[in-house]
């Protein structure tokens, strides 16, 4: 009976361990804690400045951000055009010019094919046009978004795929540290086990063991252990009887030559510590370079949705010249040949336009891509951040050369990277040399046995019935084969870190020099295409004038037209482009900070803003 009840008081040993088991959701939220708070420490020691962090990707719902907005339409829907009347009379003056739309005046959606072309009376019978809306079937284009540059980062922020990947680094960089620093920090355990035997002579008993202790690594290298051992043993036949024994056991081991030292125990936490930072660093490095992108990629499409505009103005423009060169054909006031060169630009022009269109959609999906938004979703993007770019100043810089690639060298996140993995190798080559010496080792243990045998008497002790040992253990350096080719290979990346540093920094001068250069030329070029936007609308007006009074031909109203839409696409584009260089540059410089929204804010050139970085 006293065995029975003996059993009864050790069973909840085993089940409180068994209850003490965490669910692996538990788990997921201590990891969680334990991460993000090691990211937000480096985060803070890599940028001086405190940004929250989550690695769950949380998308934006498309119907939460920007506006509702129609899909846009452009399609062609080509059909003949009515022949003129018979008795139809040359105008007594050319046709009315219609006046040019200005690129911020036009509407953000496409101008509807459909409705774009009038019904003009009095072309030939072989001139074709577009559908009318009246001839099309009624239909309600699906409701889309209409998307800001700022929502259309955030959208890319919460939603891309490259982006999440990224931070999916981060955080596994972060947990792996988790691992190096438990590693130095006292370590539980308890482990229990329990046996049933049943013997050829029909004996039959039953065993219950546990074993809880902890285990520690210190800095300078020694292991320490400390085990509570106790085991219960019960015979059900012959000799009934119940055997209890419990056991406290602690043993240390000190390395005196190799492995010794705590730049040589740590170092596994020390390069897990610096490479948490690294890839905060690159990490913002990464954000500042995708900001850009995103950036591009918005002016990009809208560039190609200016240029449709731009396209469909000018064929419209060259319909309308079509028109007034057959009617004066047919007063016999312009030769044939000049029908057929107006009727050809005008073909030309729609094809232009045709292209165009299709280039903007492939655009557009693309950039839905990069979103990460389905692409059959209608979604179009806000053409009035044309008009809120602001443009080019001289001013824009106010730095040197000299003094951008200084800035640049102290601020540039990547080369922080670089210039420490330099110092990761020396202490590499330093590690693997001490690999390479003779390892002698002092151990002690000690134990403690209860001393009674008697089950209701587990936890008597005589400490003159301990046992103690020590002792030491020498490992001459014999077999150093695969420790002397560490030795060899850590030389060989230290050298490497230094040059991959060393180009990285000339890398910096050049990108540094070419991005201030291609900052001026952007500026530059705007300036020299706004002047020969005004340069062609005077051309097309004075051909025009020339046209009417006989002085020139239809070819060059049509050159002049066609010179005019290319200066309109390539001076909005000049724009985008300077901001796009100007943006890369502070980037290059270092000089780019991104919030979390995506927003972005510009340090001036030779300030230091990323704190105190220096790993530890």
């Amino acid at each position: 009976m006293g065995g029975v009840k003996l059993v009864l008081r050790w069973l909840p040993c085993p089940l409180l361990a068994l209850l003490a088991a965490c669910s692996a959701e538990s788990y997921h939220r201590s990891a969680d804690r334990e991460v993000y708070g090691i990211i937000a420490d480096k985060r803070k020691q890599a940028t001086g400045r405190d940004l929250p962090f989550q690695v769950e990707q949380q998308p934006i719902p498309l119907y939460e951000v920007g506006s509702p907005h129609a899909q846009e339409d452009l399609k062609l829907t080509p059909t003949p055009k009515p022949a003129a009347p018979a008795d139809a009379r040359p105008p007594a003056s050319p046709t009315p010019e219609k006046p040019e739309a200005k690129p911020d005046e036009r509407p953000a959606e496409a101008p509807p094919p459909a409705a774009a072309e009038e019904k003009r009376e009095g072309k030939s019978g072989d001139q074709a046009s577009v559908e009318q809306p009246s001839d099309r079937p009624a239909a309600t284009p699906p409701e889309g978004r209409l998307l800001n540059l700022e929502e259309a980062i955030r959208v890319a922020l919460a939603n891309n795929r490259e982006y999440q990947s990224r931070k999916e680094t981060v955080y596994l960089t972060a947990l792996a540290l988790t691992l190096a620093r438990y590693q130095f920090a006292p370590r539980f355990f308890g482990i229990v086990g329990g046996a049933w035997t049943r013997a050829g002579n029909n004996d039959r008993s039953g065993e219950i063991s546990t074993d809880f202790g902890w285990n520690r690594l210190f800095a300078n290298g020694a292991r320490l252990g400390l085990h509570a051992l106790n085991n219960f043993s019960q015979f059900f036949t012959g000799d009934r009887r119940a055997v209890a024994q419990t056991i406290f056991r602690g043993t240390i081991t000190q390395p005196l030559l190799r492995g010794f030292g705590r730049h040589i125990v740590q170092e596994p936490l020390t390069q897990s510590e610096r490479n948490a930072l690294y890839e905060i660093r690159n990490f913002e490095r990464f954000r500042q370079t995708f900001a850009i992108e995103i950036f591009s990629e918005y002016y990009g499409v809208l560039l190609e949705r200016n240029r449709v505009n731009n396209e469909y103005s000018n064929w419209q423009d060259l319909v309308n010249n079509l028109e007034r060169v057959e009617w004066l054909a047919r007063a016999e006031r312009l030769p044939k040949f000049e029908v057929d060169q107006a009727r050809q630009q005008e073909l030309q022009a729609r094809n232009r336009w045709v292209v165009a269109v299709e280039s903007y959609e492939s655009a557009l999906d693309q950039f839905k891509i990069a979103l990460g938004v389905p692409t059959d979703f209608p979604l179009s993007l806000d053409l009035g951040e044309l008009e809120r770019l602001e443009d080019p100043k001289a001013e824009a810089v106010l730095a040197s050369p000299e003094l951008a690639i200084e800035s640049a060298l102290e601020n540039r996140l990547d080369l922080k990277v670089l210039k420490d993995q330099v110092e990761d190798g020396e202490r590499h080559v330093k590690v693997a040399a001490d690999a390479l010496r003779t390892q002698l080792d002092l151990r002690a243990s000690a134990a403690l046995p209860s001393s009674g045998g008697d089950a209701q008497t587990p936890l008597k002790f005589d400490v003159r019935k301990g046992t103690y040992s020590a002792g030491f253990d020498l490992n001459l350096p014999f077999d150093r084969k695969a420790e002397r080719n560490d030795y060899v290979e850590t030389l060989i990346a230290l050298e490497r870190a230094k040059r991959d540093l060393s180009l990285l920094m000339d890398n910096i001068r050049l990108r540094v020099r070419d991005a201030f250069r291609r900052v001026e030329r952007e500026r530059q070029s705007f300036e020299i295409q706004k002047a020969s936007v005004q340069l062609a609308t005077v051309r097309v007006q004075s051909t025009r004038e020339l046209l009417q009074a006989g002085r020139a031909e239809t070819r060059d109203l049509l050159e002049s037209q066609s010179a005019l839409i290319d200066a309109k696409n390539a001076l909005i584009a000049a724009k985008v482009n300077f901001t796009i260089a100007w943006l890369e540059f502070f980037r290059d410089t270092g000089n780019l900070l991104i919030d979390e929204d995506g927003k972005w804010k510009i340090i001036p050139i030779g300030e230091t803003h990323h704190g105190n970085s220096d790993p530890q």
